[in-house]
């Protein structure tokens, strides 16, 4: 069954894209040109002044950074 078929008409409709990776660009370290990214945490804290359990919390996010050099791939260096 496909989605169409489950919702009919009114449901938004899958459209299958072929997109071959190897036809894609690759994104380069802007510091060094490296193509090689190892994934990092990236460890915030938060203030027990804000934090709403009233404790210092240490909050955790993603990070990529350059297998080469080591610099952190900012949002602003994908566009």
């Amino acid at each position: 069954m496909t989605v169409q078929e489950i919702n009919g008409n009114h449901g938004p409709k899958k459209t299958k894209l072929n997109i071959n990776p190897n036809e894609l660009p690759i994104y380069k370290c802007s510091n060094c040109s490296g193509e090689a990214f190892i994934n990092g945490v990236e460890l915030r804290i938060l203030s027990e002044i804000i934090s709403p359990s009233g404790k210092r919390e240490v909050i955790q996010g993603p990070v990529l950074v350059c297998s080469l050099c080591g610099r952190r791939v900012l949002q602003e260096d994908l566009h």
